[in-house]
């Protein structure tokens, strides 16, 4: 019988590209007001938004904060996580296609670029008139995922592309005598 031998890299591909698909529906960026008119009315407001750009607080937030910048590279890296598993389930050994780490190398790499870009430009909620407010906005948790996702994938893939040194002494030809 022949023994399967299930490549790693492809396997961390397919655990991430999982890993990057749920964090989707965490919150990538939070928000909370506190705000006094005049010391007489006091209204709270939180709020918080995950990858798909779905509020799930109180609040209402009208602007896009997370929007294609963050679910097109997860979904990137999801189809890639889903082509590794596919390859690490039904390979008999491990297959020696490169492509596979050279795509996802580029995607890794985007997706860091792009979400990274996304955290920068994140909304945050102007400061009312005529009002003392504490306003507290910017990312959370579900941005850290992703972002580490991205930069596993590419990390792994380009170390899949790399070849291993061969530390074992060469051997050196025998001296013939004549």
């Amino acid at each position: 019988m022949e023994e399967r031998k299930i490549s790693k890299p492809d396997l961390v591909i397919a655990v991430t590209g999982l890993l990057a698909f749920f964090s989707m529906f965490l919150p990538w960026w939070q928000a909370y007001y506190d705000i006094s008119y005049d010391n007489v009315n006091n209204t709270k407001w939180q709020d918080s938004v995950n990858g798909w750009n779905m509020s799930s607080g109180s609040g209402n937030v009208d602007k896009i904060v997370t929007g294609p910048l963050v679910w097109i590279p997860m979904l990137a890296l999801t189809v890639l996580g889903l082509y590794a598993l596919a390859r690490v389930a039904a390979a008999p050994r491990g297959l020696p296609d490169r492509n596979l780490y050279k795509v996802a190398s580029v995607v890794g790499v985007l997706t860091v670029v792009l979400v990274a870009w996304r955290w920068h430009t994140y909304y945050f909620p102007p400061m009312p008139d005529n009002a003392s407010a504490f306003i507290s906005a910017g990312v959370d948790y579900g941005t850290f995922i992703g972002l580490g996702c991205g930069f596993v994938v590419a990390v792994v893939s380009l170390l899949a592309l790399t070849p291993i040194v061969d530390l074992t002494p060469a051997q050196q030809p025998s001296e013939e005598e004549d």
